[in-house]
């Protein structure tokens, strides 16, 4: 199973407390957001993973050389998809606090 399929599966139960009858209520535009990371921002950064790795494998293999472009590519897409982890914590540390805020009542 593929990290992004599992992240699709968060999203599905955490849009649950949305439509379920549970005390917990969680803002609409933060489910937007975690959609977005999963949907769009993840598979480009993993996509330019991708091409990286295949333009480092080529010039190896054909020019027995390392490609400073590729390695680029590649820091870049680890460095965004990282970025895009963190982004998705905070989303989570967010439904964490609402989680508290209504048991405390």
């Amino acid at each position: 199973m593929t990290i992004e399929k599992e992240l699709n599966k968060i999203l599905e139960n955490i849009s649950l407390i949305q439509t379920s009858q549970s005390e917990v209520k969680f803002p609409v535009d933060d489910l937007g957001d975690f959609a977005d990371y999963l949907s769009d921002y993840i598979p480009n950064h993993v996509d330019w993973l991708k091409k990286g790795n295949e333009k480092l494998a080529n010039s190896i293999t054909q020019d027995k050389k390392i490609d400073r472009e590729a390695i680029s590519q590649l820091i870049v897409g680890v460095r965004n998809l990282a970025l895009d982890f963190e982004e998705l914590c905070d989303i989570l540390l967010k439904i964490s606090d609402q989680i508290d805020r209504s048991s405390s009542l």
